[in-house]
């Protein structure tokens, strides 16, 4: 029975791809063997074959490629049909000696001894087999598993290596043969060899997610190993374009670009990062953040209040994104859309103290940028109102009324728009009017 380690593609090829009966390919006669069965006088059948094939051996003279083909056959029969193996591992034998060269018996005798891990013999049956075969892909496979069994049998890693590289001359893109070079090169930490034999791979891979894997694998021995950081980026750079959707390659891309402040680059990942985003909250996330790399160290300030709006569309009542929006617009000066945006943010705080802060702050661009006085005086009022010890809204108001002629006889009442109801606006308080006694 095969070692368990023995990978299960490997198994299957060994049984399925390369141990088949022979055909009039190999054969220049055939013998056609009956179907294994457990059918009443089976077996019977099968000695009956024997029989026959024993006569013919025995009436066969001075010719050796025959009496291999009758001694083969015989194996096939006492093997498969009769369960006797070490009889059959006999005819096999005289089968090899009588025909070296014909593959069905170099095959039948090594799927044997490979059962019986016999690996001196398989050694030998391979390299017999590989002698005698022409085909590329044939021999690539027949290296990879003379690799296997020094690797994983023999403990003999180094011809394992050998046997993997004659494997990659005969199938440059031979994927078990790269994995498993990878493997030992990584276990040896060969960081050389391990990075062209992942370029090799790269190479060699049609999938872009394994072909991205075998970039940031390159990127990352570029980077730690070999002091190759601009190389570094760009083979990240090439694993992102591969499969935006690998986290590791992301990370490890926004990283480079921020160390070495390449912020063009760095928002056009978080941008594609958006587009790629499961939700509008992660989306939002990534155009903030471009944002902000737009509008400081980038100095685009245009082009990150773009970007913000882009995230108000999915987000509209999202009030750190509206303070956010709030900041840019009174940095570039753009006072009217500003007290739109503080006007937004004011309906979707729920916090109090929040919101006397943001009444006050959008009284502030009323009065000092717009020159719109009343409104100003009335989002004052509704801070005091929220919260009547808030100085700066106080300050304010005094400072309104005191420029207006005085607070005179209304007193405090006018600090609150009227009596009885602190902030309430209406026909009955009415605000403040330009040239209207107070």
């Amino acid at each position: 029975m095969a070692d368990d380690r023995q990978p299960r593609s490997l198994v299957d090829e060994i049984k399925t791809a390369e141990f088949v009966v022979p055909t009039k390919r190999d054969l220049d006669e055939e013998l056609v063997l009956p179907t294994v069965s457990s059918l009443p006088g089976a077996g019977q059948e099968a000695r009956a074959l024997v029989a026959a094939a024993l006569q013919e051996l025995e009436a066969t003279a001075g010719d050796d490629s025959r009496k291999g083909r009758i001694h083969l056959s015989l194996g096939l029969i006492i093997e498969q049909r009769l369960g006797d193996v070490r009889r059959a591992v006999s005819h096999y034998l005289e089968a090899y000696r009588l025909a070296p060269t014909n593959l069905a018996v170099v095959r039948s005798l090594r799927r044997v001894f490979w059962t019986r891990q016999n690996w001196s013999m398989v050694l030998k049956l391979l390299d017999d087999e590989l002698a005698l075969t022409a085909n590329p892909g044939q021999a690539a496979r027949l290296q990879l598993q003379r690799g296997r069994i020094f690797e994983s049998w023999l403990a003999n890693t180094e011809a394992a290596v050998e046997a993997y590289r004659e494997a990659l001359k005969h199938d440059p893109g031979n994927r078990q043969a790269l994995y498993r070079l990878r493997q030992i090169f990584w276990r040896w930490k060969d960081q050389a060899a391990l990075l062209e034999i992942c370029k090799q791979t790269a190479a060699a891979t049609q999938d872009r997610r394994h072909r991205a894997l075998l970039f940031g694998e390159i990127a990352r021995i570029q980077e730690q190993h070999l002091d190759q950081v601009e190389g570094a980026i760009e083979t990240y750079a090439a694993a992102f374009a591969e499969d935006p959707g690998n986290v590791a390659v992301a990370v490890s891309l926004k990283r480079l670009y921020h160390q070495h402040g390449r912020w063009g680059d760095l928002v056009d990942v978080l941008l594609t990062e958006g587009e790629l985003a499961a939700s509008d909250r992660q989306r939002v996330q990534a155009l903030v953040t471009a944002a902000r790399l737009c509008r400081d160290p980038m100095g685009q300030q245009e082009r990150a209040l773009e970007l913000l709006t882009r995230a108000r569309e999915l987000l509209p009542q999202d009030a750190p994104l509206l303070q956010e929006m709030a900041d840019l617009l009174q940095e570039v000066g753009r006072y009217k859309e500003l007290a739109l945006v503080f006007r937004a943010r004011i309906k979707c705080l729920t916090d109090e103290w929040e919101r006397v802060a943001a009444h006050y702050q959008l009284g502030k661009v009323l009065e000092e940028r717009l020159n719109e006085e009343e409104e100003a005086l009335f989002h004052y009022r509704r801070a005091v109102a929220l919260d009547p010890t808030y100085v700066p809204a106080l300050a304010a108001i005094g400072k309104l009324l005191q420029g207006r002629g005085g607070v005179g006889r209304a007193g405090g009442d006018q600090l609150f728009g009227g009596r009885g109801d602190p902030g309430r606006r209406g026909p009955r308080q009415p605000a403040v009017r330009p040239g209207r006694a107070v």
